[in-house]
């Protein structure tokens, strides 16, 4: 995966391959920006909960329902 993140306002949908990999990156990257973010599909494996570990003491909000996970950043 190669990705570019540049400042400024990024609004719309993607739809995340069944990966944790880039689950961990999804959840990171909402964590550090400005937006709040929905993340469907997210199966809550061990390495995804530390990924939200980081996030939620980075200072965002979580919100779970079900499979899917709301990222509300500081």
């Amino acid at each position: 995966m190669k990705g570019r993140i540049s400042a400024g306002k990024i609004t719309g949908t993607v739809k995340a391959p069944g990966s944790k990999s880039f689950s961990q990156r999804y959840i990171l990257m909402a964590a550090l920006s400005s937006a709040a973010l929905r993340i469907h599909g997210i199966s809550y494996s061990d390495d995804e909960q530390v990924a939200i570990g980081i996030a939620k003491a980075s200072g965002s909000t979580m919100n779970f329902n079900g499979d899917t996970l709301d990222i509300i950043p500081e």
